[in-house]
């Protein structure tokens, strides 16, 4: 069904096909570096997308959907068994066949396996209170607590580093200026609009240094250690007694770096030609 999609693309549609899987095969062999714990894989084993999973919900969700998926086996429906199909064979083609796992793909299977979810709790309910019961604490409950605890926790969201980041910018009058970006550089183009965003290790960044049109550097030490780029680090290296890192943290205190909870790094570092 994936492929018909394609048809708009009449005759092209075949090479279009082919490059994609063409693309699939060559970042399958290269992996994609995953972070699982404190250690960083290219290519993680096959279990990784199951401790996503878990991540993703907790234990209690966890076992309530299996309690569901059990409930599906015992006397499974015709559209039982097509969830089932839907969660399965994404799950062994990404787990087996792909080599490098990234924590989306979890995604790519939680519609069929929240239906599941809400079929097995009809199915209890309908064998009356005691079932109703059942419904409600072993498969209903863990949701209700997991959907009140994200609410919780989404309220009590701080800024991101990239948005704390854009804000230091804006507030010191950096936003619209050119920025060398060794982290995200969407992330930070979406948040300063109107910068002239580089990250990459082209003309644009050699002509950009040359002509000293650099005014900020962001670096996220995260990024920068899975993505090196010789030539930023070049930049770097040769303009770092010119840079002062600075970066503003939530009591507006600067500092030369900082730390996240994550483990990431971010500096923020301010040309010799500022605008």
């Amino acid at each position: 069904m994936a492929l018909v999609t394609y048809a708009p693309l009449g005759t092209e549609a075949p090479s279009a096909i082919q490059y994609m899987f063409d693309y699939q095969s060559v970042h399958n062999a290269k992996g994609a570096p995953t972070r699982i714990g404190d250690e960083i894989y290219h290519f993680p084993a096959w279990w990784t997308l199951l401790l996503f999973q878990w991540q993703l919900y907790g234990t209690f969700p966890i076992l309530s959907l299996g309690a569901a998926v059990v409930i599906a086996l015992l006397r499974p429906r015709p559209l039982e068994l097509y969830l089932l199909a839907a969660i399965l064979v994404p799950f062994l083609f990404l787990s087996f066949y792909i080599s490098f796992k990234l924590h989306h793909y979890v995604y790519t299977w939680q519609a069929p396996v929240i239906l599941l979810l809400a079929l097995a709790a009809g199915k209890l309910t309908r064998r009356g209170i005691t079932g109703g019961i059942f419904a409600i604490l072993l498969l209903l409950a863990p949701f209700f607590y997991l959907g009140v605890d994200t609410v919780k926790t989404v309220s009590h969201t701080e800024p991101g580093n990239y948005s704390a980041v854009a804000e230091h910018l804006k507030a010191t009058g950096h936003d619209r200026d050119t920025i060398l970006v060794y982290s995200l550089g969407p992330v930070v183009k979406a948040y300063l609009p109107e910068a002239r965003v580089i990250n990459s290790s082209d003309r644009l960044l050699r002509r950009s240094a040359a002509q000293k049109e650099i005014d900020v550097v962001i670096v996220d030490s995260d990024v920068s250690e899975r993505r090196p780029s010789p030539e930023i680090d070049r930049y770097l290296a040769n303009n770092s007694d010119a840079l002062s890192l600075t970066y503003t943290t939530d009591d507006k205190q600067i500092k030369s770096t900082y730390a996240s909870p994550t483990g990431r790094t971010f500096s923020l570092g301010f040309s010799s030609s500022p605008s």
